[in-house]
């Protein structure tokens, strides 16, 4: 499954140069990652409820060219590798056994 959307670079993104600041990039990125969750179906804020949050604890960025003031930067989510410990994995399993049910296991 992939998830894009499109973000238009704000004054406030950007460095004194009008280069979008590393930074922006993360909050884009923490906004694919949520929207790609509730595409599969899952509510971050239900599941934290059940005391299971998704923080993340790795990220590798390649920059491939620098963001400018007005430019429009596409964002896609297509990979996401789900860690949890043993005492939430059942937890876990009866989410993803429940998106199966739905029709969602394609994503799975």
């Amino acid at each position: 499954m992939k998830h894009t959307f499109e973000q238009k670079v704000y004054y406030s993104d950007t460095d004194a140069y009008g280069v979008v600041w590393h930074g922006s990039y993360l909050r884009w990125l923490e906004m694919g990652r949520v929207e790609y969750c509730e595409d599969l179906g899952l509510n971050l804020i239900e599941l934290e409820k059940q005391d299971i949050v998704m923080p993340v604890t790795n990220m590798n960025i390649r920059y491939k060219a620098s963001g400018r003031l007005n430019d429009i930067v596409v964002v896609d989510t297509d990979d996401a590798t789900l860690v949890c410990d043993k005492e939430h994995a059942g937890e876990i399993k009866k989410i993803l056994a429940k998106l199966r049910e739905e029709g969602k296991n394609e994503y799975l």
